[in-house]
């Protein structure tokens, strides 16, 4: 579509009294989405009660109901490598192509292609999907002596999810129509009590001690079902179909759940001297039955420099705080039954049977992160704000998929290998440029965030120094980042058009002249050119700027974000300059007209016999800058809200989102959050009317 209209309305009522207080909202949004076959309509309530019952107990009830009704188009994932992917259809197909023109075919065939118009495939496969989502939560809070808190805190969080997927019958290629319905079914039960004791020694000395324990249990079931053979659209339940198979039936079910016990130590020493020390046992039950708790601990200080008597002489010192702090934190985001040894259907020569599906690990433990900080924020000239932090976070154990030997029988097992370094620095800055002295006045303030990061493989698994994982054009690598993987590229050889790519150990930049000693020509042995590119899949520089301005109840706030140093691969690039995909006739990238054509051309491209290749030619440089948002608003004067006699506020705003992207990356979207771009769907420029009401 070219507009996608969407429409959100919320309406919330808060009030109470001296013991209680409540507060109800309700909002309701349509989004009729950017491709013809996708939309969402989401209903979401929402009720809060919190009551003192007396001077030592207090409770409360927070719900939320959510209910959504979307459907979906099949080709719009990131990561499905098919010319009808929205993003990719829009490069491929020839832009003169309007499905939507009238003399539009009746066969539904693109002009000039042997190939279904992809808004029609996607109409012909309709997929909807609902969902019931209750989020909820009840406490009760004791405080039998002065300065200790006991609370107990029970939550759950349940969905229900049904989705129906139809072929409809005239589908190209199926004879009869199919229908699939699934259903599953979750709930994560939690439970938090806590013991909190405060008290102060001497006016001077504040300290909190804290006790607590956590319990989460986790449960999900589903079936799916599926039929084909009708031959009428309208007649489209499972009732109405003519065949099924047992392929077509399934049901799971999983679950797990974790305990935890921790402490806190909060010192506090004249209000400028603050100590924190926390900590805590976690137990899960994905990990080996001899390895599932670990012990995590942390502690910081925080120094408010500015309350020293040495900086009272300071007057553009308005606010320093330096602190330091190191801790560590585990990871359990694995499969539920990953460590254990597991059984599943098999055939051999045509006859069912059972066979070890996972070898076991009783081993498998935590994955765990130290993690060191030092930082400090500060206050100058009543205009200046500066924060700064230095990390350094060291993986070790990390969770990962590891090669096994052939003769186990099979490819890999999750196991704990392997460790990993960070370092980096973030830095935020905001500088008032105009103060307003009192509302109304004019106000103008500036922000400005950055990051840097760095990432180091410290040690992998069997002593190794080097896994390539040619799949994922990825490498891990000891002493360095996780790189791209892939032959290098050495350009188009300007006597005989042949693309050219450097020998295993040699590098270099695109040139046209071959060099037989460092370059081959041989197209069939490329497979075994891959090494190490030095471009890592992670992007060192990332961060934003932003600007406020205001006046008399007018503001403007603009905000943007960028990333250096970020590389990907671009799939879409290969199927557009490909001559398989030009001869078949699609769409082709502009770079066609800069082919080898004859002796002595300094081509970017080879000539068109050749095939391309997964090499570093498809190696974009993705860094960005995108404006990310521009939001225009005006607050009504409350004189005017007065007169009124109800209304007690009124806002006015426009938004602009994505509004423009300065990037050298030729795909879809160089914000994506992958290694190698194909079928993805890009952000979307989106503009927003909005209206606020307070009574």
């Amino acid at each position: 579509r070219n507009d996608a209209p969407m429409y959100e309305t919320d309406f919330s009522i808060r009030g109470g009294s001296q013991n209680t207080a409540y507060y109800v909202s309700a909002n309701y949004l349509k989004n009729t989405g950017v491709d013809n076959s996708s939309f969402m309509k989401r209903y979401n309530v929402r009720t809060n009660v919190d009551s003192k019952v007396n001077d030592w107990m207090a409770f409360g009830v927070n719900q939320n109901i959510v209910y959504t009704d979307r459907n979906s188009n099949g080709y719009t994932s990131q990561g499905s490598n098919n010319l009808r992917s929205y993003s990719t259809a829009a490069y491929m197909f020839a832009p003169y192509w309007d499905p939507y023109a009238e003399g539009y075919p009746e066969n539904h065939m693109i002009w000039g292609l042997e190939s279904y118009d992809t808004k029609w495939l996607a109409s012909m496969q309709p997929k909807s999907t609902n969902d019931l989502i209750y989020n909820g939560s009840a406490f009760i809070q004791l405080n039998p002596i002065k300065g200790l808190t006991i609370k107990s805190q029970l939550g759950l969080y349940a969905t229900n999810t049904k989705s129906t997927y139809t072929l409809l019958p005239g589908f190209p290629g199926e004879e009869a129509g199919e229908r699939y319905i699934s259903d599953s079914r979750s709930a994560q039960w939690t439970i938090t009590n806590t013991a909190e004791y405060q008290f102060t020694v001497n006016d001077i000395h504040e300290i909190t001690l804290l006790a607590g324990q956590e319990g989460i249990r986790y449960t999900d079931e589903g079936f799916s079902v599926g039929a084909k053979g009708t031959t009428d659209s309208r007649l489209l339940l499972l009732s109405n179909m003519t065949e099924a198979n047992w392929g077509d039936i399934s049901e799971s079910t999983s679950e797990y759940q974790f305990l935890s016990f921790f402490g806190r130590v909060d010192y506090a020493l004249m209000n400028k001297y603050f100590f924190n020390f926390t900590v805590r046992n976690d137990q899960s039950s994905r990990f080996g039955k001899t390895n599932r708790g670990a012990m995590f601990y942390s502690g910081g200080v925080n120094w408010r420099m500015r309350r020293e008597k040495f900086m009272d002489n300071l007057w553009w010192l308005n606010d320093l705080d330096v602190r330091f702090s190191v801790g560590s934190t585990g990871n359990a985001s694995i499969g539920n039954y990953t460590s254990l040894g597991l059984v599943g259907t098999t055939q051999y020569a045509g006859v069912p049977g059972w066979g070890l599906a996972q070898p076991s690990n009783t081993e498998l433990g935590w994955e765990k992160q130290i993690q060191t900080n030092v930082g400090f924020n500060a206050r100058l000239f009543e205009r200046l704000d500066v924060e700064f932090n230095w990390y350094v976070r060291k993986t070790k154990d990390m969770l990962m998929g590891t090669p096994l030997p052939t003769t186990t029988g099979f490819s890999s097992q999750q196991m704990n290998i392997g460790q990993l370094s960070n370092r980096g620095i973030e830095l935020t800055v905001g500088y008032d440029i105009i103060k307003a002295k009192r509302q109304g006045d004019l106000q103008l303030n500036v922000r400005a965030n950055y990051a840097y990061n760095t990432t180091k493989i410290d040690e992998l698994f069997y002593g190794i120094q080097e896994w390539p994982m040619e799949s994922y054009l990825l490498c891990y690598k000891v002493g360095e980042s996780l790189n791209y993987y892939m032959p290098i590229y050495a350009g188009v050889d300007k006597e005989d058009g042949a693309p050219m790519w450097y020998k295993k150990g040699y590098k270099g930049d695109v040139v046209h002249e071959f060099n037989p000693e460092t370059m081959t020509k041989d197209a069939s042995n490329v497979s075994n050119l891959s090494q190490d590119t030095g471009k890592s899949y992670y992007a060192p520089h990332t961060g934003g700027f932003g600007i406020f301005a205001g006046w008399k109840g007018l503001s403007l706030q603009a905000d943007f974000a960028f990333t250096l140093g970020k590389y990907m691969v671009n799939n879409t690039y290969l199927l557009a300059t490909d001559p398989g995909s030009l001869s078949g006739g699609y769409n082709a990238d502009r770079d066609m007209l800069d082919i080898w054509k004859q002796p002595g051309d300094l081509a970017t491209l080879p000539a068109f016999q050749y095939s391309h290749q997964f090499d570093t030619h498809l190696l974009e440089n993705a860094s960005f800058l995108r404006m990310k948002n521009l939001t225009l608003a005006y607050d009504l004067p409350s004189k005017w809200m007065a007169a009124t006699k109800y209304m007690r506020a009124a806002r006015l705003s426009f938004t602009a989102r994505n509004l423009f992207t300065v990037t050298k990356f030729k795909g879809a979207d160089p914000e994506l959050n992958t290694n190698i771009s194909y079928g993805g769907y890009p952000a979307t420029r989106q503009f927003v009317l909005g209206v606020e009401v307070t009574f």
